[in-house]
């Protein structure tokens, strides 16, 4: 197999990516506590961090991914299909951070200063922005699992890549049942941590077969 330099800038992004996701949510607050101001400006400074994280790891982790549908072939249905959804997946989740990691944490520094018939409203904005966060999460774990299984499909098809294919095709069905059994825990932060945490080890495994100069053996696959 060959090794591309662009092909190892590709897993470089998405072992960035997995990292950055799963360091985001380690260090994702829990919810907004409205105590002191000193309180609340550390949960403003944890949320931004957090949040400002995970909108340079979702780039990073599109463009690995980018280039790892272009060297399945975007001539074959899976690669382009999976491409497309995560796309959806991105653009829905970086709405989610930035409710959540800088709408948030405005509300979160104008309660500081804020009137009493200010402070009575702000919790209400802050509960619509926390609804809005998490309409934009639902479509980002819906579309990330359902990308994932696409890609997965296509490396079952696929000589040397059928190990990826399961795992990712475990990690797609889990995150579907998460979302659909789980509940209100399926969209909290532990629960996005098991989003992270397999996603995660899906994107390492395409990194190192891309990192290793994997190529599909057949005509389809771009160069």
């Amino acid at each position: 197999m060959r090794t591309h330099t662009p092909d190892r800038l590709a897993a470089a992004a998405l072992l960035l990516g997995g990292a950055g996701f799963i360091v985001t949510m380690s260090i994702h607050p829990t919810g907004v506590h409205l105590g002191s101001p000193a309180d609340l400006a550390a949960q403003a400074f944890l949320t931004r961090l957090a949040h400002g994280i995970a909108l340079v790891a979702l780039p990073l982790t599109l463009f690995g991914l980018a280039a790892f549908s272009r060297r399945m072939g975007l001539r074959r249905p899976s690669a382009l299909a999976g491409l497309v959804f995560f796309a959806v997946a991105v653009a829905s989740v970086m709405n989610a951070a930035l409710m959540s990691g800088f709408v948030q944490a405005s509300l979160m520094d104008a309660y500081v200063g804020a009137s009493p018939a200010e402070r009575a409203l702000l919790p209400r904005l802050m509960d619509y922005t926390h609804m809005l966060n998490q309409a934009w999460a639902m479509v980002f774990s819906a579309a990330s699992a359902a990308a994932i299984g696409l890609w997965s499909l296509g490396l079952l098809s696929t000589r040397g890549s059928r190990a990826a294919g399961w795992l990712g095709l475990a990690v797609a069905v889990g995150g579907l049942l998460l979302l659909a059994l789980g509940g209100h825990d399926a969209l909290s932060v532990h629960g996005y941590m098991l989003v992270a945490l397999g996603e995660g080890a899906w994107l390492a495994r395409v990194a190192l077969m891309l990192w290793r100069g994997w190529s599909p053996p057949d005509a389809l696959a771009a160069d």
